[in-house]
């Protein structure tokens, strides 16, 4: 059984919160063409590199190097399976710096004064979508290895934030497991053995 995490405290919750965000933005941004559709595209490239995720966008060609010779590798290839990726995470650091240098990133402090004590925070506020965009993934995604719970759903492509205590959660919602485990699949994992072993007794 998986299971969330138990009370967790601040910092997490507020990672979570950051990474939950980052899947919203993706989420509803794929759904509207946009002059920031090109840049929403190669974000989505630097999440697939970090873990190995199927690409969305088709016939994408990525470089990969293995024993120091390049070996160009078809990440779109017919019937490849979700575990059959290649994490390549060098390709999506370089990405993330190149879109970092052409779209700089101001850093600005907030403050507000709460129970006689002043509390400081990341001011968001006059970015474009595309710094805030950037800033996120550096505050939420790259540290503390976020890129571990933020996945895509198999079923309906779309991501989410995988909060389960050992990072085991693999589809977005139960409606999507349930539309996974069709007859095919639990015949193969043995589904409904048990029960007939019971009634042989």
């Amino acid at each position: 059984m998986r299971k969330k995490l138990k009370n967790p405290n601040k910092f997490v919750r507020g990672k979570l919160a950051g990474l939950n965000h980052i899947a919203d933005w993706i989420n509803m941004a794929s759904e509207v063409e946009g002059p920031n559709r090109p840049f929403l595209e190669k974000i989505e490239l630097i999440l697939e590199a970090m873990t190995g995720q199927p690409p969305r966008k088709k016939n994408v060609l990525l470089p990969i190097y293995r024993k120091g010779k390049l070996i160009p590798l078809n990440l779109t290839a017919p019937k490849r399976s979700f575990f059959d990726c290649i994490a390549m995470p060098s390709f999506a650091v370089d990405l993330f710096n190149d879109l970092v240098k052409e779209n700089p990133v101001p850093l600005k402090l907030g403050g507000e004064k709460k129970a006689g004590k002043i509390e400081l925070f990341p001011d968001y506020k006059g970015l474009n979508t595309i710094q805030a965009g950037l800033l996120l993934l550096w505050e939420f995604y790259f540290k503390d290895e976020g890129w571990q719970r933020l996945k895509r759903c198999p079923m309906c492509e779309r991501w989410y934030v995988d909060d389960t205590r050992n990072k085991s959660k693999e589809r977005c919602s139960k409606d999507c497991t349930d539309l996974w485990w069709n007859r095919a699949r639990r015949k193969e994992a043995g589904h409904g053995k048990q029960k007939i072993q019971k009634k042989k007794r």
